[in-house]
């Protein structure tokens, strides 16, 4: 009788464990057909298989991993957390997915989720050498340069033939602003590859970060010439021409990286400067549109865009950018002080001391605001509250002041 109970016992655990193995196996097919779909981009596809393999085997981690991939891609972040932490539940001990769900976590803004996470690294890891390259890349994500930079400089010091070690140790140097680290760094990744392209695009960064721009115009050279298909490296050498004060050659070099990688906003916005500089308003004000279409939260180039706006009289267009830059960042000082300059111009002087006084309630010592709020008063025929204010903007050093006092605040 107990020979028979045991009997049926394996059976049914036999039963179970084949009905897991089918399950598991029907999920792998769906997982292949969303890994399909996924190197063809068609990212609606990918999701539903993915989310069809979760529903034939709810314990599969590997498939909420890479569903949350696609929700990372269409910036549905809160969905993607959700298949992180439920793959993770499953698997506690993949450094990998931690390093992953951190990294979304700070495309989503929580930081101290990011914190959580670096710890969980620290303690799976041992702080073994790739787990302490993952929280290094985290620590440049979040913007902890000097951390990041220490924990590379040890990493490479154990490595230090690893070129890709070398340049990041270089970017985090370079954005501490310890620039003879960061060119050090760079030199022995060239040490190690005299041919290696992105190091010398990282040189000439350093360089012109150090306001070398001669010699960062050549170090971004010898990277076009190793690979004359290195749009960044042009765009890159754009900016050292308009920081030179080159802006028909910056102008050429932002027109050759257009041709080659026509959706970097970033290099939308570069010619946009440097149309800018050659009175070519028209011209930038479509490059900062082609810009904020690629990247529709770019805020430099939506405020950017205003000023410009501003200066061709549309004034709507301008305020209706403004107002989009305080939706951003309503601490922002140069923002209000923006808002009040395009109020100003488009002769509503009541609105524009509002914004000039929020700007200085924001920042005390922001002259060019005083400035501004002592013409908006000066425009309401209030000489005696607007002098005050251009005399402060001229007593902190804003030479336009000047003018203006010798002809409307003489006693």
């Amino acid at each position: 009788m107990k020979h028979g109970a045991l009997l049926v016992l394996l059976m049914m655990a036999a039963l179970v464990g084949r009905t897991q193995d089918d399950a598991r196996t029907a999920a792998n097919v769906q997982m292949r057909h969303g890994d399909l779909w996924m190197q063809l981009g068609e990212w609606e596809e990918a999701l539903s298989a993915y989310t069809m393999a979760i529903e034939t085997d709810p314990s599969h981690a590997e498939a909420y991993l890479r569903r949350a991939t696609i929700h990372r891609h269409r910036q549905e972040f809160s969905q993607a957390l959700q298949d992180y932490n439920t793959a993770l539940r499953l698997n506690p001990f993949a450094e990998a997915w931690y390093d992953a769900r951190a990294r979304t976590r700070i495309l989503a803004q929580d930081l101290k989720g990011v914190e959580q996470d670096l710890k969980q690294l620290r303690e799976l890891g041992s702080q073994g050498a790739d787990t302490r390259e993952r929280i290094a890349d985290l620590q440049l994500l979040l913007g902890n340069y000097r951390a990041a930079g220490d924990l590379l400089n040890a990493r490479f010091k154990e490595d230090c033939g690893d070129t890709t070690l070398a340049l990041k140790l270089s970017f985090a140097r370079m954005r501490e602003g310890d620039f003879p680290a960061a060119e050090q760094a760079v030199r022995s990744a060239l040490d190690l590859d005299p041919d290696y392209a992105s190091a010398h695009d990282q040189l000439g960064l350093v360089l012109m970060a150090d306001g070398r721009y001669e010699e960062a115009i050549d170090a971004f050279g010898e990277a076009l010439r190793l690979n004359p298909e290195f749009a960044l490296a042009r765009f890159n050498r754009g900016m050292a021409w308009l920081r030179s004060g080159e802006a028909s050659r910056a102008l050429e070099d932002m027109n050759a990286a257009m041709a080659m990688a026509r959706d970097l906003p970033n290099t939308h916005f570069a010619r946009a400067l440097a149309r800018k500089s050659l009175g070519d308003l028209d011209g930038a004000l479509e490059d900062y549109d082609q810009a904020i279409g690629y990247n529709t939260e770019f805020r430099q180039a939506v405020f950017n865009r205003a000023v410009t706006r501003k200066w061709l009289g549309d004034f709507d267009g301008a305020l209706r950018d403004a107002a989009q830059v305080l939706q951003w960042a309503p601490e922002d000082p140069e923002a209000w002080n923006l808002r009040g300059n395009v109020a100003l111009v488009h002769d509503r002087p009541t609105q524009a001391i509002r914004d000039f006084t929020r700007a200085l309630d924001l920042a005390p010592d922001y002259a060019e605001a005083f400035y501004n709020r002592g013409l908006a008063y000066l425009m309401r025929l209030e000489p005696q509250t607007g002098c005050p204010d251009l005399r402060q903007a001229l007593n902190m050093g804003y030479a336009p002041a000047d003018a203006v006092i010798r002809h409307f605040c003489q006693p």
